[in-house]
C-alpha cells in the first residue's frame, strides 16, 4: 500500500514535470503555463491540497 502511494505520487509528479516542459517547448505565456501548473497541482488529491495551499501563497505575495 505505502509503494503504492510512493508510485502514484512519482507518477503525478512527472505529469506536472512534463506539462510544465510541454509548455515551455510549445513557447506558451508563462503565465498560462503557470495557471495550467496550479490547475493541475489542484485536481491531484491530498497532494493538490497541501501543494496548492503553499502554491497560492507565493503567488499572493507577489502580486
Amino acid at each position: 500500500n505505502k509503494a503504492k502511494k510512493i508510485g502514484k505520487y512519482a507518477v503525478e509528479e512527472m505529469e506536472i514535470i512534463s506539462t510544465g516542459l510541454l509548455g515551455i517547448q510549445a513557447g506558451l505565456n508563462p503565465r498560462l503555463i503557470e495557471d495550467r501548473l496550479h490547475n493541475l497541482v489542484d485536481t491531484h488529491g491530498k497532494h493538490g491540497k497541501e501543494a496548492g495551499s503553499e502554491a497560492g501563497a507565493p503567488a499572493s505575495k507577489a502580486a
